[in-house]
């Protein structure tokens, strides 16, 4: 905690730090996925268009769908970690948001963990009952 920027100080802060880099999201598609899009609005072709335009709605209801997945699931996961912290709430959980949204190469201070993708989960469970047999 001595070579952080001072919001980014704090076991609940590192925690969520954890809990947003340990998780894949799209969010964090977000910045390739509008500068492909806002490109291919300048494709002169209206059906083309239209497809695009139906692209950015998706988008942005995933946007705000995971948006407040985010704020709501690492405030929660923090306050069960840390229940007499008074770090925990709205700022976490835009804390947390706002690290999502950040490409992972970006990302500073740098994650520590590496990310579960569903499909990974899955397939480690399947190893791990295979193991125990």
């Amino acid at each position: 905690d001595d070579f952080v920027l001072p919001r980014d100080k704090g076991p609940t802060r590192r925690f969520a730090r954890n809990w947003v880099d340990a998780r894949w999201t799209p969010i964090s598609w977000l910045f390739p996925v509008v500068l492909i899009l806002l490109i291919g609005t300048m494709i002169p072709n209206i059906t083309v268009q239209r497809i695009i335009q139906y692209f950015m709605y998706f988008f942005f209801v995933l946007l705000l769908v995971e948006t407040i997945r985010i704020a709501v699931m690492a405030p929660r996961a923090a306050k069960k970690e840390f229940p007499d912290s008074k770090d925990t709430g709205f700022r976490l959980g835009w804390y947390a948001f706002m690290r999502a949204t950040q490409p992972r190469r970006w990302r500073n201070p740098v994650p520590q963990t590496s990310p579960t993708f569903p499909w990974s989960k899955k397939e480690n469970a399947d190893k791990e009952s295979a193991d125990k047999e």
